[in-house]
C-alpha cells in the first residue's frame, strides 16, 4: 500500500513538472511571436520615420532663422530622431537570441542610454547629475541588456521624481 501511495505521488509529481514545463513552453513561444510582431512593426515604422525625417529636414534648411515655425520643425525632427531610436533598439531587441558578452565601458553605455531618455527626463524637468569614476569602468557584459537595465532605471527612477528633481 506504501509503495502505491508513493507512486502516485511520484507520478503526481512527474504530471505537476510536465505541466509546468508546458505552460514555459508556451510562455517562451510567445514571447517569440511577440519579438517577431515587434521586429516586423519596427520594419514597418522605417521607412515612413525616414521620410519624415528626410521632409523636417528639408523644411528647416529652407526656413529663415526669425520664422516662428522653426522652432516646431526643429522639435519634430527631435521627436522623429527619438522615434527611429526606439525602433532601432526595437530592432536590435528582437533579433537578439543569445547574449553577446563583451568587454564594455559602463559610462559610455550610460551615456547612450541618457541620449535615448533624454526626452523622457525633459518632459519631467529631471536633471541628470553626471559623476562617473573612469577606473573600473569596463565590465564583462552583454551590452544591449546592460542597456535596458539603465533604460528601466531611468525611467523608473525619473517616474518616481518630482517634477525639477535632480
Amino acid at each position: 500500500m506504501n509503495e502505491r501511495k508513493a507512486a502516485e505521488a511520484a507520478l503526481q509529481a512527474s504530471i505537476d513538472e510536465v505541466k509546468t514545463m508546458s505552460q514555459q513552453l508556451l510562455q517562451a513561444e510567445k514571447l517569440a511571436t511577440m519579438g517577431e510582431l515587434a521586429s516586423s512593426i519596427a520594419h514597418e515604422l522605417n521607412n515612413p520615420l525616414a521620410i519624415i525625417s528626410l521632409r523636417v529636414e528639408s523644411l528647416i534648411a529652407q526656413t529663415t532663422g526669425d520664422d516662428p515655425r522653426l522652432r516646431e520643425q526643429e522639435i519634430i525632427g527631435q521627436e522623429v530622431e527619438r522615434m527611429g531610436n526606439l525602433v532601432s533598439n526595437l530592432l536590435q531587441f528582437s533579433r537578439r537570441s543569445q547574449q553577446q558578452i563583451s568587454t564594455v565601458n559602463v559610462c559610455d553605455e550610460i551615456e547612450k542610454t541618457l541620449e535615448l531618455v533624454h526626452y523622457h527626463l525633459r518632459k519631467h524637468n529631471i536633471a541628470v547629475a553626471r559623476e562617473f569614476k573612469p577606473e573600473g569602468s569596463l565590465i564583462h557584459a552583454d551590452r544591449q541588456q546592460l542597456r535596458q537595465l539603465f533604460l528601466n532605471l531611468f525611467t523608473n527612477a525619473s517616474d518616481a521624481m518630482s517634477e525639477g528633481e535632480r
